[in-house]
């Protein structure tokens, strides 16, 4: 049950990541997120652990927990590589 709750936790922390529902660079607290997404402190906890391991949040010690910045380079990196992995696949579908 735990596990499945975590992912759920995760789905939702990580689509108000990408939305900018959270912003980058905003502050963000496990108490805030468990109230706004509406699941428990423990699957929460272990959602931004993995969002930690995944570079989309950052944990500074006694500053707090934050959403990570947008870096250009992975931005570019990330829309590189979707068009070379979409651009061909359409042209099979089409042909």
């Amino acid at each position: 049950m735990t596990d499945n709750l975590t992912r759920q936790a995760y789905n939702k922390i990580l689509t108000k990541i990408i939305d900018l529902d959270y912003m980058p660079g905003q502050k963000i607290s496990e108490k805030y997120i468990k109230t706004d997404i509406g699941i428990g402190r423990t699957p929460v906890r272990e959602a931004i652990l993995r969002l930690k391991q995944e570079g989309l949040i950052n944990v500074i010690p006694k500053s707090g927990t934050y959403i990570s910045l947008i870096e250009l380079d992975r931005v570019n990196d990330a829309l590189y590589l979707r068009r070379n992995l979409e651009l061909p696949g359409s042209l099979l579908v089409h042909t």
